[in-house]
């Protein structure tokens, strides 16, 4: 028979085991999206980016700013924009895979102030 001691002590333990499991698939995420968006940031410097963008996307150069992206366009816009370029911005779709488009991605959502 549980006395109210153990059922306490077992709902503990349970609730113990929930979090070490969230934690460890939390912390598996994280390093996911590091990698993501270091290559993110690998495929920014490698594609010239930065010449109309600035530094970082901090802006400077022909293009916006790109540190706010994240906060008024969706990764599904974002991703078209990169594909089929824009105004002065040319076209990325024939040069990046999907996944390298996801990877800028996730750098420049990285970059929200």
């Amino acid at each position: 028979m549980l006395t109210p001691f153990k059922s306490i002590l077992n709902v503990c333990l349970a609730l113990t085991s929930v979090f070490a499991a969230r934690l460890l698939v939390s912390s598996a995420t994280v390093h996911a999206d590091s990698t993501s968006v270091r290559r993110g940031a690998e495929l920014f410097a490698e594609n010239g980016c930065a010449h109309c963008h600035g530094t970082n996307g901090i802006g400077g150069g022909k293009g916006p700013d790109l540190n706010n992206v994240a906060h008024h366009m969706k990764p599904k816009e974002i991703a078209t924009q990169i594909h089929d370029g824009g105004k002065n911005m040319p076209p990325y779709g024939d040069a990046l895979s999907d996944q390298q488009v996801a990877d800028l991605i996730d750098y420049l959502h990285s970059k929200r102030r």
